[in-house]
């Protein structure tokens, strides 16, 4: 009797132990995964620069899209906010795959959630960097203005990059590499932040005699761009391979005013600048830069022919290389 007893016991937990499997995966299981952080919102903010801060929100996105995880932009103090944040300058991005729930994840600048190829990033930014038509029309009306349809471009960031990031490479290094790459350049398009890259490019093609159209959207009393004050604390002590060079502008970048303190008109005219500036070295046929720039590195990743985009330091990418471009390549 008592052995009959403790058999029912046994089978009455077992199936009550059943039942709790059942349950678990049916219900409590996606009840769980519904709720647990399946919004994920990447968060700009006021820290970094525009294409670093970019290259850590497509890592969120691309976490999210294989996880199936709802995707969000929360750039309400996003430096670069003019008027609405993100939609300033592109087109909406979201990912639905679940109704919402009030539980979110919020990933800010250098918030990696998992490490993804190059390549990977490469396959997405389509998707992210949609510009709205604001944008559109004025990369193709500068386009216009300037006859760009069959040139070359140099990148040369400047600027806080000088600080602490970069060392200065003179202009000639730009420009030879480029020649080298297609000696019958006859129309080059030079995006950067300092003035004097483009006058002392002007005169390298003067002393050389050669015919060049050299064409620039910077403004001429530009000596470099600064994203916010916290840089200019490094002012004083730059690089010692960058220190002559900042010791000749220094009361210039001193007064120029930071991305951070510029109103909302400065910093849609700045980003603007910024966008049509990249879009044209993006689709111009050779482009050579510094690989030690996010910009630079965005340019490799979305230019027409990456295999037409040099860097002055000889770097070769590993498109499989595991690794964040926010922080190298």
């Amino acid at each position: 009797m008592k052995k009959m007893v403790k058999n029912r016991t046994m089978m009455i937990l077992l199936g009550l132990l059943l039942l709790l499997a059942i349950g678990y995966y049916y219900y409590f299981k996606p009840l769980l995964e519904h709720f647990d952080n399946n919004t994920i919102v990447s968060k700009l903010g006021q820290s970094a620069g525009f294409y670093s801060q970019l290259f850590f929100l497509i890592n969120h996105y691309i976490y999210c899209k294989e996880n199936k995880k709802n995707f969000k932009i929360d750039s309400e103090n996003w430096i670069y906010k003019s008027k609405n944040g993100w939609t300033d300058y592109f087109k909406p991005i979201e990912l639905n795959f679940y109704e919402s729930s009030k539980f979110k994840k919020i990933y800010s600048h250098n918030d990696i959630i998992e490490n993804y190829t190059i390549q990977s990033y490469k396959n997405v930014i389509p998707e992210i960097y949609v510009y709205n038509e604001n944008i559109k029309n004025n990369i193709n009306k500068i386009k216009n203005k300037y006859n760009l349809t069959d040139y070359d471009s140099i990148y040369i960031r400047r600027g806080d990059k000088l600080f602490s990031e970069i060392k200065l490479s003179q202009e000639s290094k730009y420009i030879e590499l480029l020649l080298k790459k297609n000696p019958n350049c006859k129309t080059i398009f030079l995006q950067t932040d300092d003035y004097n890259c483009f006058t002392n490019l002007q005169k390298y093609i003067k002393n050389n005699m050669l015919n060049i159209r050299l064409v620039t959207i910077c403004n001429e009393n530009s000596v470099g761009s600064i994203t916010n004050n916290q840089f200019k604390q490094e002012l004083n002590n730059p690089i010692k391979e960058n220190y002559d060079y900042i010791s000749k502008i220094k009361d210039k970048l001193h007064n120029t005013r930071s991305i951070e303190n510029m109103n909302s008109q400065e910093k849609y005219e700045h980003t603007l600048e910024l966008l049509t500036g990249i879009d044209i070295c993006m689709n111009s046929n050779n482009c050579v830069c510094d690989f030690g720039s996010n910009v630079s590195r965005f340019i490799k990743l979305t230019h027409k022919n990456p295999n037409n985009v040099f860097d002055i330091n000889n770097t070769n990418v590993d498109f499989s290389k595991k690794i964040c471009p926010a922080f190298s390549f």
